[in-house]
């Protein structure tokens, strides 16, 4: 009995130090993976960090553009309207030209006096004189010259001389111009990260090809201002990114694209992620980059990060390896099954959700359908195709991050609305479909209306700007789960049937037939 017992000692001994090295082989494996898949986390995440901040940077920089415009634009109406409010105080005493000359030598000092331009136009009509304040002159001009300064004339205004009139006019060329040069000093003055600036493309044939664009600013390359660029330009890896830049220009407006370039430093080629967007009044391509090298410089956080989530996995691998020697092999195949069911769970939430909104993918659909086995009459299970109302507009009005925020919250506000055995899907875009169990058919009004109003009641802002979303939605009972797709089809009908309605409503597939056969 004692041998057999050292035999079954000895047999379950080797077996444990055999499942031992094995599950050591496994969870150094398992530790090779989990570093590879951190480290190309890490990547991801480093390099969204790098492009939330260039858009950070290009929004601000056309934030500022436009604020320069319209500081501009003000100031060159103060300028007129002084200037208008002097003349026709002095015009009692003195002729209208010694009382132009007086006032534009006084005023003229202002850099904004450039962009004003003075008329005079006798009273028949006969004379059209323009005023030169460089040379204290007056320079004839036709009627069509006039009616075209008059079109590129921004701001206007007028004083009446018993010989004549006096125009002054604010040209918008003019004022652009001064605006490109303090756009262009302040960003040479800018300070950004190491190796980050803005700089900017002028877009002159939207078409492409030879001399399509000129650069206007480039505070790293300041020698190459000036110098025409051409969509058929290689990079040193044969990729075109002039050209890929003004097809995102024409298709989105933006670009986000990485490209080889020639590092000053040490004249190695390294990889750039850049981010470009146009600037539709001047023709501009605004846009920075940095170095993909210097993006995962910022990454100690994230790196300390894994090395934690590393160190934990490890943790557990032997505590593992201790629980079979202590617990036998029981135990091993328990904690190993948990632990396989962790993992199932991790793949299963990275590939199955939405990370935006949080709702299932799509292709878990299929999934949740077939989970239902059979459909009896009495399951009242209803599929709703919910799509958010002018959402493009959304997205062309406050931008696309602000359009993230609105997927975000209606998702949050459907969650909010329905049951938490109800199934949200993100079905493509701002659409979703809605799997609702217990719905019976006289409800179905009801819990939808539930779904609008909480939507309806939120209010979103953007730069000051408030505005409200809406949805439209269709619903259908599903029959059959092998029927499923045209049950999704017949739901996505109902909701073009809202659409059409009006939307920011419900409309029910199969509502009209269950009437009919009552």
């Amino acid at each position: 009995m004692d041998k057999q017992n050292k035999k079954y000692f000895r047999i379950l001994l080797c077996t444990q130090v055999f499942l031992c090295l094995v599950v050591i082989g496994m969870v150094f494996t398992l530790f090779h993976s989990i570093t590879k898949h951190n480290g190309q986390i890490l990547r991801m995440v480093a390099i969204a960090d790098a492009e939330d901040r260039m858009r950070d940077v290009i929004d601000n920089t056309i934030v500022r553009i436009d604020l320069h415009r319209t500081h501009a634009m003000e100031q060159a109406k103060s300028w007129l309207e002084t200037a208008v409010a002097e003349f026709k105080a002095l015009q009692a005493y003195e002729s209208g030209e010694t009382v132009m000359t007086k006032i534009w030598d006084q005023l003229s000092q202002n850099q904004y006096s450039k962009v004003v331009q003075l008329v005079y136009e006798s009273k028949e009509g006969g004379q059209r004189l323009m005023f030169s304040p460089g040379d204290q002159a007056y320079v004839q001009m036709s009627q069509e010259e006039l009616e075209l300064l008059k079109k590129k004339a921004r701001i206007s205004g007028e004083v009446l001389y018993e010989e004549g009139r006096y125009y002054f006019y604010v040209i918008q060329d003019k004022v652009d111009e001064l605006v490109k040069e303090e756009v262009r000093q302040e960003i040479y003055q800018s300070a950004y990260d190491e190796n980050e600036y803005v700089w900017i493309n002028q877009i002159l044939n939207m078409e492409g090809g030879d001399d399509y664009a000129i650069r206007v600013i480039h505070p790293n390359l300041s020698q190459t201002e000036g110098e025409y660029l051409s969509t058929d330009l290689q990079d040193g890896e044969g990729n075109y990114p002039y050209l890929k830049e003004l097809m995102g220009m024409k298709e989105k407006g933006e670009v986000l694209q990485t490209y080889f370039f020639k590092n000053k430093t040490d004249g190695k080629m390294a990889e750039k992620l850049s981010y470009a967007k146009f600037y539709e009044p001047y023709q501009w391509v605004v846009a920075t980059g940095v170095p993909i090298d210097d993006i995962f410089g910022y990454t100690d956080a994230l790196k300390d990060y894994d090395r934690k989530v590393v160190t934990k996995v490890m943790f557990y691998g032997m505590l593992i390896l201790v629980s079979i020697f202590m617990g036998g092999l029981l135990i091993w195949l328990n904690v190993q099954k948990k632990y396989r069911t962790q993992i199932d769970t991790y793949i299963k939430t990275e590939t199955e959700l939405d990370p935006l909104t949080g709702a299932h993918t799509r292709k878990s659909v299929h999934r949740m359908i077939q989970s239902f086995g059979s459909v009896n009459e009495g399951d009242n299970i209803l599929l709703i195709m919910i799509d958010i109302d002018n959402f493009k507009k959304i997205n062309d009005t406050y931008g696309h991050d602000v359009g993230d925020v609105v997927l975000e919250k209606i998702c949050r506000a459907v969650f909010s609305a329905t049951k938490s055995s109800d199934f949200l899907s993100r079905w493509g875009g701002e659409e979703f479909l809605l799997i609702c169990q217990n719905v019976p058919l006289e409800l179905q009004d009801s819990y939808s209306k539930r779904i609008l109003s909480r939507v309806n009641r939120m209010v979103f802002e953007s730069d000051g700007h408030s505005f409200r979303v809406s949805v439209s939605m269709g619903g259908a009972y599903l029959h059959s789960v092998e029927a499923y797709e045209e049950t999704i089809k017949q739901a996505d009908r109902a909701l073009y049937e809202a659409k059409r309605m009006g939307k920011n409503r419900y409309c029910a597939a199969q509502k009209k037939e269950n009437e009919e056969k009552s």
